[in-house]
């Protein structure tokens, strides 16, 4: 799936934006669980929601048509 949003960055002519790694510090938009997916948003702000693998994977078709960019921080994305 990141290939696929590679691509759509390229044909954006725009810049990977800048992901630092995420910490304890960081918590899912949804739940107070830690955050592991990072998903910019295609608005001019490039604004980024932070979610936990369950809430990613739970709404990451809804989320494709909107996101520019997902930086999955996950160590083992859709493994248990």
């Amino acid at each position: 799936m990141i290939a696929e949003y590679e691509l759509k960055a390229r044909l954006l002519d725009r810049e990977r934006p800048v992901s630092p790694p995420m910490n304890g510090s960081n918590r899912c938009d949804r739940c107070v669980a830690q955050a592991a997916v990072r998903i910019f948003l295609e608005t001019p702000a490039f604004s980024a929601l932070e979610l936990c693998g369950h809430h990613y994977d739970a709404h990451a078709a809804a989320l494709f048509s909107h996101a520019w960019w997902v930086d999955d921080q996950r160590i083992n994305p859709g493994g248990c």
